[in-house]
């Protein structure tokens, strides 16, 4: 019987770094219940897709070093995660495949997609993104909704064609439980849900609420331009710190955008179709892909009460650099 390989694509979005970080802290463990999650430079295999992409795949490097682990390794099952591989075109999905043929592995393609107007304004909260804040709106907009993994049916059918339609395996992002979990279902380890793995004490790479991304929208416009590298790098981070230990303070039931109501309809248009025959053709989608206005709260302000208590956290926490800063900013 060949072995099993599971290559997770991502989505861009959809606990992916989070996900990669449990794999990478219990690859020991894995390997001892037969799961090989190689290593890679960092925690994940994005070196391996940018290879393929730059099609340098095939000389020696992460993706050469990545087929020789497997043929050397006694593991009946090895997993493959980077959502670089999730904007591979078509022609270069083929060039995986007959890539893996020597191998001789069973291959199982993961996904989880997320409807497009959340994921595209949850990058642009990403936690790193800072500098996205105070760019023109309508260019990352359009930047965005060019990015080939938006097209979920024709992400779908790049793999399945490919592939075959039994060997790809999709979440939904709205359905989600639980990461780690629902990844072990769709990789068909469901066994592997009643194994205790370490996990990271927060969530990587996670996205600002949307109150603190418009403070720091505003920071950001009020602050000339040679002073956001030092708001970057010394304020920022405290901030961030701040906000999240003050997070349950100001939570409430209902999702919040700081997307206009005409920036989400733009986006509903440009997926709607595709949305369509993915839920005719492969699996129903929630109402939230075809109607992502519904129970949202549009934020375009930052209210005064979460200002006050985010600067009063950050003079109680955080050290004399950040306060100094923010003040000079």
């Amino acid at each position: 019987m060949p072995r099993k390989l599971i290559i997770h694509i991502g989505t861009h979005k959809t606990g992916t770094t989070y996900l990669q970080r449990v794999l990478s802290m219990n690859r020991a463990y894995l390997l001892s219940l037969g799961v090989d999650y190689p290593k890679s430079a960092g925690e994940a295999h994005h070196r391996c897709a940018q290879e393929l992409k730059r099609g340098t795949h095939t000389s020696p490097g992460s993706f050469t070093r990545l087929l020789e682990r497997i043929r050397n390794s006694d593991a009946e099952c090895f997993i493959v995660s980077s959502e670089g591989f999730d904007n591979l075109s078509h022609e270069l999905i083929g060039q995986l495949k007959q890539t893996l043929t020597s191998a001789d592995l069973e291959v199982l393609v993961v996904f989880t997609i997320r409807n497009q107007c959340d994921l595209i304004e949850s990058s642009l909260r990403g936690t790193k993104m800072y500098r996205r804040l105070v760019r023109d709106r309508e260019a990352i907009l359009i930047k965005s909704m060019n990015h080939p993994s938006m097209r979920v049916f024709e992400l779908f059918r790049n793999w399945s064609g490919l592939f075959g339609e039994k060997n790809v395996s999709i979440g939904i992002y709205e359905q989600q439980q639980d990461i780690v979990s629902d990844f072990f279902r769709l990789a068909r380890l469901p066994h592997f849900n009643d194994i205790r793995l370490q996990r990271p004490a927060s969530r990587e790479n996670s996205s600002m609420d949307v109150r603190f991304a418009l403070l720091l929208q505003s920071i950001l416009k009020r602050s000339p331009q040679q002073n956001h590298s030092m708001l970057f790098e010394q304020v920022f981070p405290d901030l961030r710190k701040a906000a999240d230990s003050m997070a349950g303070e100001f939570r409430t039931d209902r999702r919040s955008s700081f997307f206009s109501s005409s920036d989400r309809e733009k986006i509903v248009r440009e997926f709607y179709d595709e949305n369509r025959r993915f839920s005719q053709n492969v699996i129903e989608l929630p109402d939230v892909y075809f109607d992502p206005q519904r129970n949202l709260d549009f934020v375009n302000e930052v209210p005064a009460g979460y200002a006050v208590a985010l600067f009063t956290r950050l003079l109680t926490n955080a050290g004399e650099q950040s306060v100094s800063g923010l003040r000079a900013a």
